[in-house]
């Protein structure tokens, strides 16, 4: 890594200056932070002025990057100066980090950042327990759903199996452990659906079953080693 006058600089020891250095290397920011934040308060930012915006992304910013570097540091231990050259020189592992970093940005819990550096710990390891190509689909079905589909999750996990007589069906236990109203169940449901973690079989009749990927959200979700 040259500095402006072609000099070497040294390179990061820390998980945290790693995915600094990725996401800079990589442009993060513009419609990436743009993204994370609902348009009114966007809108609230640039009406207050370019100074409180920027504080507003700047806060966004470094908790999301801190969750990310603090999930990556749980699966790395001693390993983590190491990882953090690695990242910084291999170019599938900076996309592979940046893409967690974008998709911790649209989470709005601390809990789903901390998942996302678990996927990329585990991918920077000296000896990788999963693919940079697992991790990357793994980090898009997080993309897609947020802390409430997680809780839901795991209720059905818990939930008496679905073969047994009288089995509540998945609609129930979903509405149970969120309090939500069938709106939300139904949306709640589709979601985990579309996202690969649960596959509703057959339709219409309550049954269900959580696939392997589903089983491995809820393993990085709840810290499982």
């Amino acid at each position: 890594m040259d500095d402006e006058r072609g000099e070497q600089s040294p390179l990061p020891s820390t998980v945290d200056d790693a995915l600094t250095a990725t996401a800079l290397g990589f442009g993060i920011g513009g419609a990436a932070v743009a993204m994370a934040f609902p348009p009114a308060a966007v809108a609230l930012g640039v009406a207050a002025g370019p100074t409180q915006l920027l504080q507003l992304v700047q806060r966004r910013w470094g908790k999301r990057l801190s969750q990310v570097a603090y999930g990556a540091r749980e699966r790395l231990g001693p390993e983590e100066p190491e990882a953090a050259r690695r990242l910084t020189e291999d170019e599938d592992l900076a996309a592979l980090a940046y893409q967690a970093l974008d998709a911790s940005l649209l989470s709005h819990h601390d809990e789903q950042a901390r998942a996302l550096g678990r996927v990329i710990g585990e991918a920077l390891k000296r000896d990788p327990t999963i693919s940079v190509d697992e991790a990357s689909m793994i980090i898009e079905a997080f993309r897609s759903l947020d802390l409430p589909h997680f809780v839901a999750l795991r209720a059905l996990q818990d939930a008496p199996p679905p073969e047994l007589p009288a089995a509540p069906s998945w609609s129930h236990i979903i509405k149970h452990a969120l309090a939500a109203d069938d709106v939300a169940v139904a949306a709640i449901g589709s979601a985990l659906v579309r996202s690969g973690a649960v596959v509703i079989d057959p339709p219409d009749f309550g049954g269900f079953h959580i696939t392997a990927l589903g089983l491995r959200l809820l393993h990085y979700i709840s810290d499982g080693s």
